[in-house]
């Protein structure tokens, strides 16, 4: 009984062959990224927020970066083999179950030793294979998980820095269409967007190179049926093409609303979350001016958001789902059906059917990947828009110029000339005031709620963008109306915002 490979050169088979693909998946990889990166919205936003990522850290870091990359697209290659491989492991090991059975009902001595001999080596086969492959999932887990971890401190912590460079933080309440809930843009999304990046990103390699490896062995495997009187050469190739087509074009329209739903669902999330911060933050207030049932009433509300952004998604989901479950049921019985025939008029063995069957359902896995992770992408696509959206926003508050303060001469800590200030319609508050306060004086402004008291200190502190005049203060600090302590010990709270070492006498 002859086996399907050359067992004993399999492994340097299988080394030029990973080294092969690598190769061509780097080329043909890099051109297809840089079409994606130009040409599509998801591609576009994810450049501008992770670029300097994979090119501007120094030698160490993007030595690390694409190291792990490298390292990452050789265990999903090695993957893609060893199913191939396990393939004809699985063919052997059947085609010497059915020779055995043959031999017993014919009660050949000889050809029964030689079926179960091929069994038994067979199965040591799928030992070491198993054995490689277990070792190489574990080293790939821990390649990733070691770059994810590089990746989100360097996304969050780029992130934090551009969220409060130039007072982006503050300067973002003026400008026009403020992103929403920046803390959860970088808690929740910066963490989902790169583990859903590693998701795509093998899924999406896997799915291209087991396409291209497994037609080719389905193409060998499959041969011609004449349905309606027309021969059709390698149908099942024709079938599982096909069939492909038709549930991508389905899930497709019925998945695209999930990228709106998502996005509006982490906004209205995000929403509820930021009023319950606030809510406690202010439990105080709120129970002295006998406030509890309103701010029932108010997250309520809230959460009603939530709930029907949720239900929408559920729904698409469960749309799409079923969608995918419909198919993969079909594409279980499909290749049986196609083969049957060819079975059972000798023209394939048992191990080429199941060898059959095996491929049939990597090349679906692969060109069904899309529609199958349909629901992540759309999660994918929401967490980059809005990641993208804050930085946007950051580069736009960046551009609101707020008043320079210069220095007073000495003895005088506050010096107006002319000073003007409005509301952002353009309303005065303040017209062409003109004081001086010396060092050490005071100065008391009273009027009622809304005259712009506030509003002068913010001006006065550099913080109103709709000011003009004169503004000098010397030193610049002030005493803000909510009070704020900063996390640490209590000689980095008397410090701040300095950041350099205080005088360990201190506190």
């Amino acid at each position: 009984m002859e086996l399907s490979r050359d067992w004993g050169g399999e492994w340097l088979d299988s080394l030029q062959w990973i080294a092969i693909a690598f190769v061509v998946t780097v080329v043909v990889g890099g051109v297809v990224t840089a079409v994606i990166l130009a040409s599509t919205a998801v591609g576009r936003h994810f450049w501008s927020v992770n670029r300097d990522f994979f090119f501007k850290q120094d030698a160490r870091g993007l030595a690390m970066v694409w190291g792990s990359m490298v390292l990452l697209t050789l265990f999903l290659l090695g993957s893609v083999r060893l199913d191939y491989v396990l393939s004809f492991q699985g063919n052997d090991m059947y085609t010497a179950i059915q020779a055995g059975a043959a031999a017993l009902g014919e009660k050949n001595r000889a050809a029964l030793d030689s079926a179960q001999s091929v069994f038994w080596f067979s199965v040591r086969i799928f030992g070491v294979l198993a054995t490689i492959h277990v070792l190489r999932s574990i080293v790939a887990q821990f390649v990733w998980y070691r770059f994810e971890c590089r990746w989100r401190s360097w996304l969050t912590s780029e992130l934090i820095g551009d969220w409060m460079g130039g007072e982006a933080a503050y300067r973002a309440r003026f400008v026009e269409a403020p992103g929403d809930n920046p803390d959860q843009r970088i808690d929740v999304d910066v963490t989902d967007s790169v583990e859903l990046t590693q998701t795509l990103y093998g899924g999406l390699v896997t799915a291209m190179v087991s396409m291209v490896v497994f037609t080719k062995l389905l193409w060998d495997l499959s041969g011609p049926l004449s349905p309606f009187g027309v021969t059709v050469p390698h149908t099942l190739v024709w079938i599982t093409f096909a069939f492909f087509i038709l549930s991508t074009a389905v899930t497709w329209i019925i998945g695209r609303p999930m990228i709106r739903w998502n996005f509006r669902y982490q906004r209205e999330t995000g929403a509820f979350r930021a009023q319950l911060v606030h809510t406690r933050d202010a439990a105080e207030e709120i129970a002295l001016v006998r406030g509890g049932r309103s701010e029932v009433r108010s997250l309520n509300v809230l959460f009603g958001g939530v709930i029907r952004s949720f239900w929408r998604l559920a729904l698409q989901t469960i749309g799409v789902s079923a969608w995918d479950l419909s198919a993969r049921q079909t594409g279980v019985i499909l290749p049986i059906l196609v083969q049957s025939s060819r079975f059972f008029s000798g023209g394939i063995t048992l191990g080429g059917m199941t060898q059959s069957i095996s491929a049939f359902g990597s090349l679906q896995s692969s060109l069904v990947f899309l529609q199958t992770n349909y629901p992540s992408y759309a999660h994918y696509r929401a967490a980059l828009i809005r990641l993208h959206g804050l930085k946007q926003t950051n580069t736009e508050a960046r551009k609101v110029e707020l008043p320079l303060v210069g220095v007073p001469p000495t003895g005088v800590a506050l010096r107006l000339i002319g000073a003007g200030v409005t509301k952002p319609d353009g309303s005065p508050l303040v017209r062409d005031l003109s004081l001086e306060v010396p060092t050490g004086g005071s100065l008391l402004i009273q009027g009622p709620s809304g005259v712009g008291k506030s509003t002068l200190l913010r001006a006065t502190a550099g913080l109103w963008p709709f000011t003009d005049g004169t503004i000098e203060v010397s030193p610049p600090y002030v005493v803000t109306q909510v009070p704020y302590v900063p996390r640490g010990t209590l000689r980095e709270v008397l410090a701040y915002p300095r950041q350099e070492t205080v005088d360990e006498n201190v506190a």
